[in-house]
């Protein structure tokens, strides 16, 4: 028996990504289990797997991350130290026997957020051609690196204080000004990856959604392009909730919104 992948390999820690165990020499037993096991073996959780034919794997839902150290909440000391497990790969094992324990590769708890949206500012590219335009919106920038050496204290605090003005700015005018399809607008968060599941939901009224592919720009930064919403949303001004998903399952849950109309 060869584990040859885990599809997908990583999700919150929420837990519920559904992942499929793949390989060589697996079958449909009267026994499947599972057992997810921190780096430092402190917790573990046994789960119990079904086989599906389609794919010949086996198919599990990932339990929460705080189930590996059982089911009642865990005093703060120990939850602050459990993640720093919950940052290192969990490692996988099956038994299609309840007596024999096979090793299967590693599975991650990744989380990533929505905290705030922007519009583009398209003044800033005006000077450049369509060519020169659509080259650099989907370009990838590099994360801020903070700091040089010698910044003092006070250089630091006026320069954060000057990017949480031009953040509260660019916030109060998502929240107010409503834009239409076409309008271009950056996702700020964490926790992004780039990968063929990345994927943003746009959601009006709740209940009707419309899914972007983002152009991945860095692990803190997403962009996309306003769809039309269709016919289910009515005129008028609407808040349209922007989620995004790193595995293709599970979404975030920020509520964070731009106004659409």
């Amino acid at each position: 028996m060869c584990i040859e992948r885990i599809e997908p390999d990583f999700g919150p820690q929420v837990g519920g990504t559904c992942i499929y165990i793949c390989g060589t020499g697996l079958y449909d037993a009267p026994i499947k289990k599972v057992k997810f096991c921190t780096a430092d073996e402190s917790g573990n959780r046994e789960v119990q797997a079904e086989w599906d034919r389609t794919k010949k794997a086996l198919k599990v839902i990932v339990p929460p991350f705080q189930w590996l150290y059982g089911d009642e909440e865990l005093p703060e000391e120990q939850k602050q130290a459990s993640q720093v497990q919950a940052s290192k790969p969990i490692k996988l094992s099956l038994s299609l026997n309840d007596q024999e324990w096979i090793k299967a590769l590693t599975y991650q708890y990744h989380d990533s957020c929505v905290v705030r949206l922007a519009y583009v500012n398209n003044d800033l590219t005006a000077s450049l051609s369509a060519e020169e335009r659509e080259k650099m919106w989907q370009q990838e920038e590099p994360e801020d690196a903070g700091y040089p050496e010698g910044t003092t204290e006070e250089e630091i605090k006026k320069k954060e204080d000057e990017a949480q003005k031009k953040a509260n700015e660019e916030t109060e005018e998502v929240n107010t000004v409503a834009k239409r399809r076409g309008t271009r607008v950056t996702i700020h968060g964490s926790g992004f990856m780039k990968n063929q599941l990345l994927m943003a939901r746009l959601t009006a009224n709740g209940a009707v959604h419309k899914f972007v592919k983002p152009v991945y720009k860095n692990s803190k930064k997403l962009c996309i392009e306003t769809p039309d919403m269709g016919t289910e949303v009515e005129m008028g001004n609407h808040q349209l909730v922007v989620e995004v998903t790193v595995n293709g399952q599970q979404y975030s849950s920020n509520g964070i919104f731009f106004m659409y109309n």
